[in-house]
């Protein structure tokens, strides 16, 4: 970034995301990135999904232009989606390969399970109503959620409230059947 003035933002190589599935241990994602020493100087330019949060870094310049929207509280999902698509009108962004690292995926200790899946619902509305999230990306959020969601919770999947979330895309779908969806509901959930 110190090269090129033009990368407003840039992410990493994320070699395990625990987020996708149970999580990872420490010693694992320690494991795993000693596994992957390779030196790649390549700066793959203008991610099509944007950042990934878990491992992005930001030109201070770039964030008083662009600041963290404060509607999205608390965990605030998809923040890392909606500050990158509001970069890229300004200059580039970047993923950086040489920057590797692990999602590890904790699953305690963000926010209720009832509170996420709110957030699962509300947050892509928001984001495509401010014009940072195209309608074919919210349509495929608004499925996609809810049926993990569904699925997860016929497997009985241990390792995330699957309940909680469902009950959570509810709340939403009601809140936005009523006109009143704003993703800082969450706060008095």
């Amino acid at each position: 970034m110190q090269t090129d003035r033009s990368l407003l933002a840039v992410d990493g190589n994320v070699l395990f995301d625990g987020a996708l599935g149970s999580g990872i241990t420490w010693d694992d994602a320690e494991r795993i990135i000693a596994e992957n020493i390779e030196d790649d100087r390549t700066i793959l330019r203008d991610q099509p999904d944007g950042l990934y949060g878990c491992n992005m870094c930001c030109r201070s310049s770039a964030l008083v232009a662009e600041p963290f929207d404060e509607e999205l509280p608390l965990y605030a999902w998809l923040e890392d989606y909606d500050l990158s698509r509001r970069l890229k009108r300004r200059g580039s962004i970047g993923r950086v390969m040489a920057a590797r690292g692990v999602h590890l995926g904790v699953k305690r200790g963000r926010i209720s399970g009832l509170r996420m899946g709110y957030s699962q619902f509300a947050n892509p509305i928001y984001l495509a109503r401010k014009g940072t999230m195209p309608a074919s990306t919210l349509l495929s959020h608004l499925l996609i959620r809810p049926i993990g969601n569904i699925l997860g919770l016929l497997r009985r999947d241990p390792y995330i409230d699957r309940l909680g979330r469902l009950r959570g895309n509810f709340l939403a779908l009601i809140d936005s059947i009523r006109g009143r969806l704003s993703p800082s509901r969450i706060l008095g959930l």
